[in-house]
């Protein structure tokens, strides 16, 4: 029995009197176990009333110690959450301040509710609830591309690697104001691999794009310097040319011979390494064919012809010698010499003038080309080895042929991006990794006139007639090309506006450049033919009158 009854606990005391249905039953019961009159009742009975006491103190202490440890289980539960909420913030603290954008999207592409609050720069828009392909301002194209990827990266069913798999996803968002933003994707599988969410992570790299593309621009720069070292007249006619273009009217520029011009001077530029002059042409030459030319181009091109002119004037200087034994003399000197001797008592002499001292290597002129093969072979991940040079030598006056050698880089151009494999694909038919290109030249003596005979041919693919045919009835269909037989059919790639290729570039895919070499060969009496065998190459003939003086 206890003895200070008073020491149980308010709660048990509360239970005690709710069961017997008094408010005194603690008390009743108190006096029961202690009455005197219940001495007489049998051992058995007093046992029981005796053990009331102890059980009552077994259960209070029990109350008390499940009372102690719910507050405890309280503490800590309060202790965690302040905890867990602590730490949540801090990693989100942590992740907001490495400055890339986080967020999660689901099987349907749905973006959940987590994220960084650089998403909203990044990816410009909070991307809770909406699908990733509007996150990412995906085309439709891009849309299903990517639906195609998400349904195989969630489903498994295929022997792909997830970072091979998102390959195949947009690596990049464009972003409105011009900034650079490298999109990345992580998974985090389950313990059985399934695949819940995937993780994509939007870093701001236009820093890096930026300083990328200065240390290309100067690479470029001393690449420029140097082919304008080994081809100087060529560089200066380029830039005396391009400085006449730059201060032409809209209207000069929509004629055919400007649209020539335009499409030869974009080539040569990207041989000397000239990528924004190069850029401009290209530019130039899309609004002259919409018929829509901006002042604003127009001095663009200007400023940038007129920057780069000085910039290799003050490396250059305007009368640098051409090596240690010769001495540079201005053309213009040349020739108003070679006006001197234009008396009939000075035939034989004004002849032995032209051919002695104004004539020049016909070939060392040609492999000036290198340059350009190199420069579009790369562009093309193609390898091609130096020109090949067979036949004789042929001195010719270049003020005669210049604008002949202003847009036969189009013929070399096209060997490269038309005829030249791709390295694999050689091996694959038995040829080289590198294509080869080889100029045979000639000087053919018949009367009454001397011609030169200049073939450029490649060992790449060659033309197929037929595809070719095919191009033709897509592009003319008002034309029945099954009447032409395959060298007329050949014959077409000199067509103006022609082209083989799809898309257009700044390489190729205007369908100018062959015809702007079938003009002017025409313009001094020559012509040009084509030759090809599918598999084995292609053969370029032009046949010019040899002139020692262009007659106007």
């Amino acid at each position: 029995m206890t003895d200070n009854p008073k020491n149980r606990s308010k709660k048990i005391s509360r239970q005690i009197n709710r069961y017997l249905g008094r408010e005194d039953a603690e008390a009743v019961v108190d006096t029961i176990i202690n009455d005197a009159a219940v001495k007489s009742i049998s051992p058995e009975l007093r046992a029981v009333i005796n053990g009331i006491p102890q059980f009552l103190d077994a259960v209070d202490s029990s109350y008390q110690k499940y009372e102690e440890n719910i507050s405890v289980a309280e503490r800590n539960l309060n202790i965690s959450s302040r905890e867990s909420i602590d730490a949540q913030s801090a990693i989100r603290l942590m992740v907001n301040s490495l400055g890339q954008g986080f967020l999660l999207f689901d099987r349907n592409g749905i973006c959940a509710p987590i994220y960084s609050m650089a998403c909203e720069k990044l990816l410009e828009t909070s991307p809770v609830g909406k699908h990733i392909n509007d996150v990412l301002r995906l085309d439709n194209a891009a849309g299903e591309r990517m639906n195609s990827v998400l349904k195989l990266v969630f489903d498994g069913a295929h022997a792909m690697s997830f970072d091979e798999l998102m390959k195949l996803a947009p690596n990049k968002y464009v972003h409105s104001a011009g900034r650079h933003v490298r999109i990345d994707y992580k998974c985090v599988p389950r313990a059985d691999g399934t695949l819940d969410y995937v993780v994509l992570i939007a870093t701001d790299v236009t820093e890096m794009v930026q300083a990328h593309n200065a240390a290309e621009e100067q690479a470029a720069m001393f690449v420029a310097l140097e082919r304008a070292v080994e081809d100087r007249q060529g560089f200066s006619n380029l830039m005396r040319q391009l400085s006449d273009l730059a201060k032409c009217s809209p209207q000069d520029l929509s004629t055919v011979d400007r649209q020539r011009e335009i499409h030869t001077l974009k080539s040569t530029a990207g041989m000397f390494k000239l990528k924004r002059i190069t850029q401009l042409l290209h530019e130039l030459e899309s609004a002259v064919r919409q018929g829509g030319v901006d002042a604003c181009l127009m001095n663009a091109l200007n400023r940038e012809v007129a920057k780069r002119t000085e910039q290799f004037s003050s490396l250059l200087g305007e009368n640098a010698a051409l090596d240690d034994e010769n001495r540079f003399v201005r053309q213009s000197k040349i020739e108003q010499f070679a006006t001197l001797l234009n008396k009939p008592e000075y035939k034989e002499l004004r002849r032995t003038y032209l051919t002695d001292i104004c004539a020049e290597s016909l070939i060392s002129r040609i492999r000036r080309y290198d340059m350009l093969i190199k420069e579009i072979a790369s562009r093309q991940q193609k390898k091609v080895n130096p020109i090949r040079f067979e036949g004789q030598d042929v001195q010719i006056v270049m003020r005669v042929y210049e604008s002949v050698f202003a847009v036969l880089g189009h013929v070399f151009s096209n060997a490269v991006v038309h005829g030249i494999e791709r390295p694999a694909e050689r091996i694959l038919c038995g040829k080289p990794e590198e294509g080869q290109i080889t100029v045979r030249v000639s000087l053919e003596r018949s009367a009454p006139l001397q011609n030169i005979n200049i073939e450029v041919s490649d060992d790449g693919a060659g033309i197929d007639p037929e595809q070719l045919r095919r191009k033709l009835k897509k592009q003319y269909p008002e034309v029945d090309w099954e009447h032409y037989n395959d060298v007329e059919i050949l014959d077409q790639i000199f067509t103006a506006g022609f082209t083989t290729i799809n898309t257009v570039d700044d390489i190729s895919g205007r369908g100018i450049g062959l015809d702007a070499v079938r003009s002017e060969m025409q313009k001094l009496g020559g012509v040009v033919t084509v030759q090809s065998v599918k598999n084995q190459g292609t053969v370029i003939s032009l046949k010019l009158p040899y002139l020692l003086e262009r007659k106007n």
